[in-house]
């Protein structure tokens, strides 16, 4: 047995440890130091091995290879098998061995959860059946607690605000609830409760949360009452709390008429004591600004519960709760407890990145600091392996294809709404039912309900407008500011995002304004609703949506015709009024109004007067283009003869070429064009003289170019009373039909006459007729 002296001091030794580990906790090091006292002293238990503290395991391995003197004894950390201390007299006296070895297997044991059930919520949040696994805002509970529950003066609304993923929903079901209920019990008083959020329609989310609680709509919640679905559930209890989770949704999602009566209702609501509920709205802090703006729920907006950022205490209790609630032989190593709780004590937003981190810990096996890394890590390393790889849970050697990841990404970013100020950190979640987010598309809805297996999407069912449907949610906002590959798409598309976040609101304002037509989109907002229905978006898959759009541009068209009108009916009074002089003729734009106004019928050109402007304007302009044109064409001929005849740069005689011939295509395109317009007015100025004649020469006009004008001349002079509506045909059929309605082709003398550059030969013969009145 050495000579070891025996006052050896704990103090001087933790001393000692702390110089060797200056960032190891006093009370590890002080733990480790008694125990390796009582090994010098021969006074370690025999079942050490077993019962020794598992925070020596990670001191031991840091220790490793070093010694450390105190009180002139050496404790000497040998490397080769971590966990044998030999301890011996400085001065040279016998050495002897002490074995933690063992100590480090047990530890490593009760760190390691492959396997077991997974206790940890990751970007879920906890509910009211998860209460018995919630630590660590005990205060703040009972803080809430005493608000709403003072005798004599007992709240009837509260508001529990914070950032996003500060814990919010979880405060409220799995802590201020039960605690409620445990204080009502007391008094022998009953408790139910229910959650809702506002979502699209409010009022209706509230009807099923009064249906739930056993509340008719009546006095207080009148506005809910065109939403009820049956009589309410069972007997009302004594006591009832309605959570309103997400409040933000309120000016975000909700209709602007539906979400006003909810919050008249909230403002408007009456005690307590005369109701006797709780109403629990949870909102992000930074809406609080459009929440200040009502000023009758000031009373309710001074005295708030705001969840601020939790200690390293706090957050020590709510990290090793679930384990203590799921697994009692089971235990989170202390260092990486302590890491945990120090890098999540920066910000309440840091919660949920918590969450993820410990189920990804427990999901890899073990509870140890050598597993973690960082706390952004595990969403971030989630999302992208579920984004890269089909067996993202498995061996990851099934790649994604780029369409399926493009599928992902799009679905994404059709559950955000974008702030319009660009503050990106205002960015939030939006619920959308499964049926518009996945078009009826299999492939959608696979990767749609891949997303949900894999915790980055929520699946739920809602009922909208007495109907259960499917709807779908981002499981978390912190998935839209920590993955950085979200949050760069979401940068690169923020303007078209905004463009439908634009859309959505005056959507809705429409939808709660009874569709009146003074909330139509009219200007730039009905050109950026046109670009969001080129590219299919999200916010016009729905019928209304399609409605809304289709109405606008009806009315934005009117306006339109009704401004053409007025300037052309302008012209012509100035034309007349100079003694119709060919300085006064329409050119450019209100030439191609006029064009316009002919082409679908307007009452504006119905006088001989109007009809001579046009045609004197339409002959001076096609004189001087066909002039100009014609003169492009030849120089432009020439040019490509005197190229191709180069013998010399033959090279650069190609490149000229082809550019020439270019120009002659186009001015050939051109000339079509001029022509056909010409055919198209000459035909509306036939139609009431001769009907047939108008549609032969409507009919060479489309043949010669299919543009607006004339294709609208060819309807126009094809419909007849009894034949189906031509305006919705396509252009194909409206030929053939037009074909069908007449018997004979052009005559020479009217070739002659109209100036037909190619004239159709018709096969009357087989010629076929789909919409011939005679056959429908």
């Amino acid at each position: 047995m050495p000579t070891i002296p025996a006052s050896l001091s704990i103090q001087a030794l933790t001393e000692a440890l702390r110089t060797a580990l200056p960032k190891a906790s006093p009370m590890r090091l002080e733990a480790l130091a008694i125990a390796l006292v009582a090994a010098s002293q021969s006074e370690l238990p025999p079942d050490e091995g077993q019962s020794a503290l598992p925070e020596h395991v990670e001191l031991l391995r840091e220790l490793s290879g070093r010694t450390v003197t105190s009180g002139g004894v050496s404790f000497s950390f040998n490397g080769a098998q971590i966990g044998d201390v030999q301890i011996g007299n400085v001065a040279g006296g016998d050495i002897i061995t002490v074995n933690f070895a063992q100590a480090i297997i047990t530890a490593e044991q009760l760190y390691q959860v492959a396997d077991l059930p997974n206790p940890y919520r990751g970007l879920r949040p906890f509910t009211y059946a998860d209460r018995e696994s919630f630590a660590g805002r005990e205060r703040l509970v009972a803080a809430a607690l005493a608000l709403l529950t003072v005798p004599g003066g007992e709240r009837a609304l509260l508001f529990v605000t914070g950032a996003s993923g500060s814990g919010k929903s979880s405060f409220v079901q799995a802590g201020l609830i039960p605690a409620l209920e445990a204080y009502y019990q007391v008094r022998a008083l009953t408790l139910c409760h229910a959650v809702m959020r506002p979502s699209k329609q409010p009022l209706a989310a509230l009807a099923d949360a009064l249906h739930q609680l056993g509340i008719p709509p009546e006095a207080s919640f009148a506005a809910a009452t065109p939403f009820v679905l049956g009589s309410p559930v069972g007997r009302r209890q004594d006591v009832a709390v309605l959570v309103i989770d997400q409040f933000e949704e309120l000016f975000t999602q909700s209709a602007p008429t539906h979400r006003d009566a909810l919050l008249d209702l909230l403002a408007a609501l009456p005690s307590f004591r005369e109701l006797c509920i709780h109403v629990i709205c949870t909102l992000r802090s930074d809406f609080l600004s459009e929440l200040a703006e009502r000023h009758e729920l000031e009373p309710a907006f001074r005295e708030q519960v705001l969840l601020r950022v939790m200690d390293e205490d706090e957050l020590r209790a709510a990290i090793q709760r679930p384990i203590q609630q799921a697994q009692l032989d089971k235990r989170i190593e202390p260092a990486l407890l302590d890491r945990l709780a120090a890098d999540a004590a920066g910000e309440a937003s840091y919660l949920p990145l918590l969450q993820v981190t410990l189920e990804d810990l427990w999901r890899r096996g073990t509870l140890s600091l050598g597993a973690y890394g960082s706390l952004t890590d595990a969403i971030r390393d989630r999302a992208e392996q579920v984004y890269a790889f089909q067996d993202y849970d498995g061996a990851r050697q099934h790649a994604r294809s780029a369409a399926e990841q493009t599928i992902l990404l799009g679905l994404l970013l059709d559950l955000v709404d974008v702030s319009l100020d660009d503050e990106s950190r205002r960015d939030v979640q939006r619920r959308r039912s499964l049926a518009e987010l996945t078009r009826g598309d299999v492939e959608r809805e696979r990767l749609a309900q891949n997303l949900a297996t894999a915790r980055l999407l929520s699946i739920e069912v809602e009922v909208r407008d007495g109907a259960e449907i499917e709807v779908v949610d981002l499981i978390h906002e912190s998935l839209i500011a920590n993955w950085e590959r979200l949050r760069g798409a979401i940068a690169q598309q923020r303007e078209a995002l905004q463009r439908r976040v634009r859309f959505e609101w005056a959507f809705r304002q429409w939808l709660s304004r009874g569709k009146s037509n003074n909330y139509l989109l009219e200007g730039w907002s009905l050109d950026e609703a046109n670009l969001l229905e080129e590219v299919g978006d999200i916010a016009l898959r729905r019928q209304d949506a399609q409605e809304f759009l289709q109405n606008s541009v009806i009315y934005a068209t009117l306006h339109d015709e009704r401004l053409r009108r007025k300037r052309f009916r302008n012209a012509l009074r100035e034309w007349i009024a100079n003694n119709e002089r060919d300085a006064y003729l329409l050119d450019g734009v209100r030439l191609d109004e006029a064009y316009y106004l002919a082409a679908t019928q307007d009452t504006a050109l119905d006088s001989e007067q109007a009809r001579e402007l046009l045609e004197r304007s339409i002959a001076r302009r096609d004189k001087g283009r066909r002039q100009q044109l014609r003169s492009t064409r030849i120089v432009a001929v020439s040019l490509v003869l005197v190229l191709v005849m180069s013998v010399f740069a033959a090279g650069w005689a190609q490149d000229r070429s082809v550019a020439v011939q270019r120009v002659v295509a186009q001015a050939d395109a051109q000339l079509r064009i001029s022509d056909s317009q010409r055919l198209a007015f000459a035909s509306q100025s036939r139609q009431h003289m001769d009907q047939d004649l108008a549609i032969l020469l409507a009919y060479e006009a489309v043949n010669l170019d299919e543009n607006p004008t004339s294709v609208q001349t060819l309807r126009a002079v094809a419909q007849v009373s009894g034949t189906k509506n031509l305006q919705t045909v396509p252009t194909n059929e409206l030929l053939q039909s037009a074909a069908c309605r007449v018997g004979r082709g052009l005559t020479e003398d009217e070739i002659l006459e109209f100036n037909v550059p190619t004239p159709v030969a018709f096969d009357f013969a087989h010629r076929q007729c789909p919409l011939d009145p005679s056959k429908e």
